[in-house]
């Protein structure tokens, strides 16, 4: 606080920095064959149908670089291997409870993290779980209700596409997380504390003379992303153990 008429103090704040794609991180690249007699013979479009699986595969080795990718060889370090993250481990094979998503949530507000940019990133299991999540015993009434309150799990449909939320934020359901009982994982992060790069994004070339000696077509996939933390303290993870 600085009084009427008093030269305003000054001070040289300090701040820090994130490096997204570096000169040494590895790109995904994978490259495929197939013959010409395949492509002309084909009742479907061969090259494009196996262009759009390959471009498919690709976006989840990315989401599993970006969820649970260690930083090895100057790869991606994913959510799970970030350093600064908190979180909390439940007992052997046991189920999240709905304090445990709450005990999450609670983190990220200590943290100056916000819930209205926070998603649940977690395996099909995992939320299954969840949301079978008994009252008492377990026989009587779901905790989790489908609710446009958004109370517990809020079902939405938008453009035909049906999207989740829990404890009021959305819920992204991916099979690239580890999601068995022992060793599964739910993250909550704060989205927009997260600095994602991209360099390129996957995209697929057909290249018709390459292996023109094989008589084969050759398909390639090459995508380039990173991904940061401004705010690690904004993730909460829950690991099973």
């Amino acid at each position: 606080m600085t009084a009427e008429n008093v030269a305003v103090p000054e001070s040289d704040p300090v701040f820090s920095e994130v490096q997204l794609l570096p000169s040494s991180l590895k790109s995904f690249k994978r490259g495929y064959r197939i013959s010409n007699e395949l492509v002309r013979h084909s009742v479907l479009a061969i090259a494009t149908v196996m262009g759009q699986a390959i471009v498919e595969r690709t976006a989840l080795e990315i989401d599993a670089a970006m969820l649970t990718g260690t930083g090895a060889a100057n790869t991606i370090t994913g959510f799970t291997s970030m350093a600064g993250t908190s979180g909390t481990t439940l007992a052997a094979s046991a189920t999240p409870t709905v304090d445990n998503l709450l005990d999450g949530q609670a983190s990220l507000l200590g943290a100056n993290a916000s819930l209205e940019t926070a998603a649940w990133f977690m395996g099909p299991t995992k939320f299954t779980q969840i949301r079978k999540l008994r009252e008492g015993s377990g026989t009587g009434s779901y905790l989790i209700l489908n609710s446009d309150a958004g109370i517990a799990t809020g079902q939405v449909t938008t453009t035909g596409r049906t999207s989740f939320r829990l404890l009021g934020c959305p819920v992204f359901v991916t099979t690239q997380l580890p999601d068995v009982r022992a060793g599964g994982k739910i993250i909550l992060a704060d989205m927009n504390q997260i600095a994602v790069g991209r360099d390129t994004a996957p995209s697929l070339g057909v290249f018709t003379e390459t292996f023109a000696d094989s008589d084969q077509l050759y398909l390639r996939v090459v995508a380039r992303y990173d991904i940061k933390p401004l705010n690690a303290a904004g993730i909460y993870i829950i690991t099973t153990a």
